[in-house]
């Protein structure tokens, strides 16, 4: 789950992940990894009111009850310490509009961690120099059940819901099925979304072109290759990163005069940096 403002080419490789859905939400931050042992958290009320701080302590409070005592630091993620190492269990991101404000954040209690480490690893092809947005910062991380055994994912819901769940629960067929929620949901898990929201990036693709002597540098803008070298006129408005990429180049370097063979080359290079 990428944040607002991020490159998913600085986060993880989409184009490797296969059993895992890449999503941008609608708040800014850091790049996380969800599954059904990160258990997810949302504080929604009017901006007078916010306090991320004392948002963070209702969190460690109910998880006190459990018996888990974690830790707030500068940066608004809740720690703990476990032999000598200082680990991060949840991050925050925050989204502010018209006077209200959402909080959400992850606790990781029995997450896939290695899934979670192939989900984020970068795609060392390409060679991004320039890019605006927000990066990651990367912590070590630990699931609370690697600390606490006898802790669950049920325990913990259960305690949250003594403890907030206390004048009547939502109708959530109701609301996940209402046009709201629903256009909110065609919105977020659209490509132009996903792709077109990333922030304006450079690349140097100079690898697809070894017998070249000067670096070629592309920008991507709004999910598209809007400037180029004069000499690579081609690659411009070709859209970046996604299924039809291939396509479009395909038929883009097959105007192109020479063998077969060096077009075909010189595809499969561009290929694997800018799809």
């Amino acid at each position: 789950m990428l944040g607002r403002f991020q490159n998913p080419w600085l986060e993880c490789n989409p184009s490797e992940l296969k059993e895992t859905h890449l999503l941008r939400r609608q708040s800014g931050g850091g790049t996380v990894y969800h599954d059904l042992g990160n258990l997810n958290f949302s504080f929604i009320g009017e901006e007078k009111d916010f306090d991320k701080t004392e948002n963070l302590k209702l969190i460690c409070q109910t998880l006190t009850k459990t018996g888990v005592f974690l830790d707030i630091n500068d940066r608004h993620d809740l720690v703990i310490k476990h032999k000598d190492e200082v680990y991060k269990v949840s991050g925050s991101a925050f989204r502010h509009k018209r006077g209200r404000v959402f909080h959400h954040g992850t606790l990781l209690i029995q997450t896939d961690k290695e899934k979670l480490k192939q989900a984020l690893q970068q795609d060392k092809n390409r060679n991004i120099i320039k890019a605006g947005g927000t990066a990651s910062f990367r912590s070590k991380v630990i699931n609370l059940t690697e600390i606490y055994k006898d802790l669950s994912l049920k325990t913990v819901l259960k305690q949250f819901e003594q403890s907030y769940n206390k004048e009547g629960s939502l109708n959530w067929e109701e609301l996940r099925t209402s046009e709201q929620v629903q256009n909110e949901v065609r919105l977020l898990t659209s490509e132009k979304w996903l792709l077109d929201k990333t922030p304006l990036f450079k690349q140097d693709i100079s690898r697809a072109f070894p017998e070249g002597k000067e670096k070629q540098i592309i920008a991507i803008k709004k999910g598209f290759i809007a400037d180029v070298p004069e000499e690579l006129l081609f690659l411009k408005g070709i859209p970046y990163g996604r299924e039809e990429t291939a396509t479009i180049l395909k038929k883009r370097i097959e105007a192109f005069s020479g063998s077969i063979k060096r077009r075909n080359e010189l595809f499969s290079r561009l290929l694997l940096i800018i799809r």
